[in-house]
């Protein structure tokens, strides 16, 4: 069954069928602990590596949540890591598919077995860093939106999650800031992540500038890199005024425009504005005109010629989307957008339609031709070619398959219908 640690989901799909998963799963279950070697576990593991959503489905069915919590009670730690990965590996399962702020569908399963408290035994008491990183990022999954109700477990887990947000190895990084992401959909969670002055710490992190040598600055761009990430996985798809009031407060969007208007292009990193991005995304129209105060025009227009990674462009262009499509605007109907001028200024429209013209990226010419249809609210696009183009585009944006691309194109194309000229053009399409 080893063969099957690669993507087969033929080769699964037999070994459920044919009832082996089902033998296996009895053979965990009954036999006496002793007796169950690291093979057996191993085979069970490579069932749930590397396999399609359909067939961690299948597996499931299975109801296998007993037999794998049984063996965190092995002698071996072999069997016990390969038992604690397989959870991982089938909890993952249905995440993508509910809302952030619903709990794992995996929970209760795990719980009536007691897993949770087995789980975090073993974190408390096994030396080897892979099983506790493991577990620690296992309890942060089932605990999604759900408070940790144990002080002292959900202050371990946090702390260890936060530690390894800084771990040299990417996937390790990613689990913990996926758990992080999920543990603070709860505000009791929330408020052990924040614990230790982590907004400050971030604050600080990025006020570093790259003053040394060549290694010292890598260090502190990985550093700023990972602290980026973290703020992005608290804040993503979260609708929280109070908690992005208090990182503008804390002096944190200060310095990533700061870095973002300054830095050379190939030292900027896409996390920065991602970070920054996030700031800008499912906020209120007021504080959006907070963030605004900070005059971030210069800074992210800047970044639109990023010559070496588009999709740092392209956060960019989406930062300015948000503000523009988010601050309501009181102006009467008959007069231009309240931004037009700070992004006409910093030549901010040309460079927005270059990027129209050159991207390859579905997004990313939406973005652009939404952003310019808004800031010409009520006011002539004088250029032949580019009020042509823009109308052109945004008319075939009335069907695109995404409901909200559609809604933000149509309303784009009536604030340019204010004008004369640009109504014109867009009644010949």
């Amino acid at each position: 069954m080893l063969k099957f640690n690669e993507e087969n989901d033929e080769g699964r799909m037999y070994l459920i069928r044919s009832g082996i998963v089902e033998s296996l799963l009895q053979i965990l279950t009954t036999r006496d602990l002793n007796s169950i070697t690291l093979p057996f576990c191993s085979a069970f593991y490579c069932l749930t590596i590397f396999c399609s959503k359909w067939i961690r489905n299948q597996i499931l069915i299975k109801k296998l949540q007993p037999a794998l919590i049984r063996l965190l009670s092995h002698v071996d730690a072999e069997v016990v890591g390969n038992a604690i990965t397989s959870i991982h590996n089938l909890i993952t399962e249905g995440i993508e598919d509910t809302a952030e702020d619903e709990v794992n569908q995996h929970f209760d399963e795990i719980q009536r077995c007691d897993g949770i408290d087995k789980i975090y035994e073993i974190f408390t008491k096994n030396a080897n860093k892979y099983t506790r990183d493991c577990c620690s990022v296992c309890i942060g999954y089932l605990y999604r939106a759900k408070e940790i109700k144990d002080s002292k477990m959900r202050s371990d887990i946090i702390q260890h999650l936060k530690l390894l947000t800084d771990d040299s190895d990417k996937q390790t990084r990613n689990g913990a800031l996926f758990a992080i992401n999920h543990l603070s959909w709860n505000p009791v969670n929330l408020s052990e992540i924040l614990k230790g002055y982590l907004l400050i710490q971030i604050r600080n992190s990025l006020r570093k500038e790259l003053s040394g040598n060549s290694e010292e600055n890598k260090m502190v761009q990985t550093e700023q890199e990972h602290k980026c990430e973290v703020l992005t996985a608290i804040l993503e798809d979260r609708e929280d005024d109070e908690l992005r009031q208090n990182i503008l407060d804390i002096g944190i969007v200060d310095s990533l425009l700061f870095i973002i208007a300054t830095r050379e292009f190939n030292t900027i990193i896409l996390p920065l504005l991602t970070a920054y991005l996030m700031m800008t995304d499912c906020c209120s129209n007021e504080f959006t005109i907070q963030c605004c105060r900070k005059n971030p025009f210069p800074a992210l227009i800047r970044i639109l010629d990023h010559p070496i990674d588009e999709s740092i462009a392209g956060s960019a262009l989406t930062a300015i989307h948000n503000i523009i499509h988010h601050v309501y605007d009181s102006r009467s109907p008959d007069e231009t957008h309240k931004y037009y001028e700070a992004v006409l200024v910093c030549d901010g429209i040309s460079k927005m339609y270059k990027l129209f013209c050159t991207t390859q990226v579905k997004e990313i010419k939406d973005s652009a031709s939404i952003c310019i249809g808004r800031l010409f609210k009520s006011k002539k696009i004088d250029d032949e070619q580019m009020r042509k183009s823009i109308i052109s585009h945004l008319q075939t944006l009335r069907n695109d398959p995404d409901e909200n691309t559609q809604m933000t194109a149509i309303n784009a194309l009536n604030f340019l219908s204010k004008n004369a000229a640009n109504n014109a053009e867009i009644q010949m399409h």
